[in-house]
Formats: C-alpha cells, structure tokens, sequence
C-alpha cells in the first residue's frame, strides 16, 4: 500500500492535471467565441461596404440634379395637365369627367415616354433620335394647348414658359450624362464664357505666362515701329515724320531691352527677327506665283520608277568611255529628290540630268530645244478654241501639232491652262474630253 504522502502527491498531481485541462479549454472557448466575433464582424463589413457601393451606384445613377429635374418635370406636367383638363372641359363639355380623366394626360405621358426611350437609346450609346425631337415637339403642344385656356398674359406665359424649363432640363441632362458616357460633349458653343474674355484681352488662348505675354508685345511694338519708319523713308515723308518714327522706334527698343532679355538671348532675337521680316515682306505675297499643291500629284516618281530609272542609268554608264589610268578615280553618284534623279560622273565627266531617262520610260518627248512665244501662243488659241466650240479640253498631242513643238510642252502647258479653268467649267468638260479620247 502506498502511503499517505504519495496518494496526497497523486491526488494533488491530478488537481494540477485537471486545473491545467480547465485553462486550456477556457483559452480554446475564449479563442473561437473571438474567432466568431471577427468572421461575424468582418461580414457585416463587408456587407456595409455592399451597400455602400449600391448606394453610391444609386446616387451615381440618380443624382441630385436630376432628382431635381424630376420635380421640376412633375410640376410642368402638373401646370400643363392643368390647363389640358380646362381646355377639353371647353372643348368637349358633354364628356363624361370620368372619361375626360383618362385623355386629359397623354401629351403628357406622351412626353415622359419619349424622354424615356430617348434616354435608353443614349444610354446604349446611340443618338436620341427622333424620341428627342418628339419631346421637344411634344412638349411644344402641351404648351401650346394648356395655354389656349389662359386668361391673361402672364398666365400664358406661364403655362408656355413651365414645360419648356422642363424640356431644357431633361435635355441638359441628357447632354452630361453623354458627355460622361462618351468622353465627348454633343456639340461646341461658340460662345463661351473663356472665348469672351479672350476676346475682351482679360485672359490668354494660350498657356502663357505673364513675362512671356509681355515681352512677346514688346517685341511686336518693337517691329511694328520698325515697319512704319522704314514705310516713310521709302514714301519719302518728311525729316521730322521720319525723324519722329525713328525716335519711336528707339525707345521701343529701349524698352525691350530693359524690360526683357533681348540683350542676351537669342532665341528672343530671332524671334524679333522673325517678325521684321514677316511685316518688312508682306509686299511680296502680293506677287507671288501661286502653285497648287496638288500639282506634284500629276505623275509623281514611284519606288518602281525609281528603281527602272536607277537600272536605266546604270545601263547607259556602262556605254561611257573608259577613263584613262593616269585620271582620277572614276566615282558614280545618284541622286533622287523629288522625283528628279541627277546622275553625276566624277573624273573629265559633267554631270548628266537623267529627264531623258524618266521621260522615255514614262512615254514622254523631252523638250530639248526651246519653245518660241509664237507657238505658244498658238497652242493657246487653239485651246481657247475647242474649249468654246467643241466643249471640251483639247489634248496635248493636239496643242503640240498646232503649236508645232513636242508633244511634252503640249501636254505641259495643257495641264496648265486645265488648272486655270474654274471647277465648274472642268467638269463639264472633262467627260467630252474622255470622250473624244477615247474615239
């Protein structure tokens, strides 16, 4: 038998067992009930951040000014709905009120369903088509009809006035939320609050600076002095309006230099420069030979006339004499530009225009010697001719044998008096001219 101390051991041995047991329960107990507290916590978050987002959803979809523009729609229909009743009341007495309650609306719910069909299809990123223009001709007619049963000029007004304030809201809605939708607005005012102030010189266009503002004017004033000192001198004003500019001029520059860095900076100088120039040549543009800029699209150079006209080249440079030891190093050289390729030969050679070349190869005469003005200004009779006669553009075969020249500078100078008719008259001629090509 065991003693009394070892069963007291024993027993107090399994009390410690028994209270350790206990705590660890305790701690598992406390650890789920805190597990079940934060998985319970964590869902109503992410419950109250569903709502959230369905709220802002909602007020994304429904915001407040188009809350608004529901009331103010509910009261326009009201007004108009209103005056509609009184008019079929006059209109049409001996219907029954029960009847009349059920015609007096559908203008009215005429409108609201366009508008509704009319946003559905912009929401599908569609034009509001002709569901917008019947809410605007619906609305028109409510108005036009409510205010029939007016009895003074305000009123007519008013009832006029409710559901076209209406009709402007929904559209103003309709334009914000496509412009949300597409990135782009319907249309561009050409009268804004920004282009007004532009115009009334209180803000900039462009994003510019103060400084740079400034002295861009300074610099303006600088040239615009310039220009009108050098227009006296060459109308031979006299000494003192001359002297006068001059002196403007001066301090114009004086100006400049003090208020901006046209002293050191070049970028500046040019710029000044620049501008000089621009006013001091404004004279030669009334002189200058215009050149449409489709002319180089008559017969452009191609990559494959490129290349035929590179082998044609290198064909011909091969007849050419050998060069003698004792001479420089022959070189070769081909250049393209512009659809005009120079050939040049380095060693007792000059260098060579290859026109003949793409000429021959585009089935054109090169013209070799010159053309008198006579022959000219045959060809130009004869073009004048058929063209008032035969109602057509002669071709350039046709100017070549009146003139008596190549058929190049016919066709030449037929492109060029083509170019010189005016569109209408082009395009009545050019079908008999087709048509008198082709028999």
């Amino acid at each position: 038998m065991r003693s009394r101390e070892e069963r007291a051991a024993a027993k107090a041995s399994a009390q410690a067992v028994a209270a350790e047991a206990a705590t660890r329960a305790e701690q598992a107990r406390i650890a789920l009930d805190s597990a079940r507290r934060a998985e319970k916590q964590r869902l109503k978050d992410e419950a109250d951040a569903r709502k959230a987002e369905r709220r802002k959803a909602r007020q994304a979809d429904n915001p407040i000014e188009d809350r608004l523009t529901m009331v103010a729609a509910t009261i326009a229909t009201i007004v108009a709905g209103q005056g509609m009743w009184s008019f079929l009341e006059q209109v049409l007495p001996h219907v029954h009120w029960a009847l009349r309650a059920l015609m007096f609306a559908f203008v009215e719910i005429a409108v609201v369903t366009s508008a509704i069909r009319a946003r559905r299809n912009m929401r599908e990123k569609r034009p509001a088509g002709i569901d917008g223009l019947a809410v605007w001709i619906l609305t028109a007619v409510s108005a036009v009809l409510a205010a029939t049963e007016a009895h003074s000029l305000p009123e007519v007004l008013f009832r006029i006035a409710a559901p076209l304030i209406a009709a402007w809201l929904w559209e103003r809605g309709m334009s914000i939320e496509r412009a949300r939708l597409t990135g782009k607005s319907r249309i561009h005012w050409r009268l804004t609050p920004e282009r007004a102030m532009v115009f009334l010189g209180l803000a900039e266009s462009s994003d510019r600076t103060a400084s740079q503002v400034d002295a861009h004017r300074r610099l303006t004033r600088v040239a615009l002095a310039a220009k009108k000192a050098r227009t006296l001198k060459a109308a031979g004003a006299s000494d003192k309006q001359v002297a006068r500019a001059l002196a403007k001029l001066d301090r114009r520059i004086d100006q400049a230099v003090e208020h901006t860095g046209l002293a050191q900076d070049e970028t500046m100088q040019r710029a000044m420069l620049a501008q000089v120039d621009a006013l001091f040549g404004g004279a030669t543009l009334v002189d200058r030979v215009a050149v449409p800029p489709w002319a180089s699209l008559d017969r452009p150079m191609t990559d494959e006339l490129t290349g035929r006209v590179a082998e044609e080249v290198t064909r011909r440079m091969a007849l050419v004499p050998p060069i003698e030891p004792d001479a420089v190093t022959e070189s070769v050289t081909r250049t393209v530009t512009d659809g005009h390729l120079t050939v040049g030969v380095t060693g007792g050679d000059a260098e060579k225009e290859a026109d003949e070349v793409i000429a021959a190869l585009r089935g054109d005469t090169p013209v070799t010697e010159p053309v008198s003005q006579n022959a000219t200004d045959a060809m130009k009779a004869y073009f004048d001719r058929v063209v008032k006669e035969d109602r057509r553009i002669p071709s350039g075969v046709e100017l070549a044998k009146a003139g008596g020249c190549a058929e190049s500078w016919g066709r030449t100078m037929r492109a060029k008096w083509e170019a010189e008719l005016d569109g209408r008259t082009r395009r009545a001629l050019t079908p008999a001219s087709k048509k008198a090509a082709s028999a």
